[in-house]
């Protein structure tokens, strides 16, 4: 396994800085930044579309939905049909989903959505009790065992649902319609 850039340190020798991407890239060969970012350990968070997967209850929304329209063996190329609501699964909430006037998903820029992640793990109060959320109590005890979360930095909550949330849930924070 890859090690992962520590978010809560600086990095060190031959380790890539993650503070300024945009100059992180402009100062350095292509292949200089791709050896860094080898060097990182990915991890992809997205879940798999299937026709259970949790949906807005909501006027409008609805199941995820695939129909194939071509097999390669009858037609000469595979191709299918898919539908879903735009917020339904892993996807990017840009700022205009919540505020008038904020910049839209096509105007963010990479260096937005590269980030160092902090992760703050609630998934034992999670299993005892599903609406849990993330309270300050968890970010002062994560930065009392690994320092200042630092700034920029996006943070995850790691609520134990992805293990078991595959089909429609309805907990006491999600809204009735």
């Amino acid at each position: 396994m890859r090690p992962v850039l520590s978010v809560a340190r600086r990095a060190g020798p031959g380790e890539p800085a993650s503070s300024d991407l945009n100059t992180l890239l402009s100062t350095r060969s292509a292949l200089d930044v791709l050896a860094d970012l080898t060097r990182l350990r990915v991890v992809d968070l997205t879940q798999p579309l299937h026709t259970e997967i949790p949906y807005w209850p909501g006027a409008g929304y609805g199941p995820f939905r695939y129909a194939q329209l071509n097999v390669f063996e009858r037609d000469g190329k595979a191709a299918g049909l898919f539908e879903m609501p735009e917020h339904m699964g892993t996807h990017l909430d840009a700022p205009n989903h919540f505020v008038v006037g904020a910049t839209s998903v096509d105007r963010l820029n990479l260096d937005q959505l590269v980030r160092p992640v902090v992760v703050f793990d609630i998934s034992e109060r999670a299993a005892a009790n599903p609406s849990s959320l993330l309270d300050i109590a968890d970010v002062v005890a994560w930065e009392r065992q690994h320092g200042r979360v630092p700034r920029g930095s996006v943070a995850l909550v790691q609520s134990g649902w992805a293990a078991t949330g595959r089909t429609q849930r309805r907990s006491a924070t999600m809204p009735t319609g």
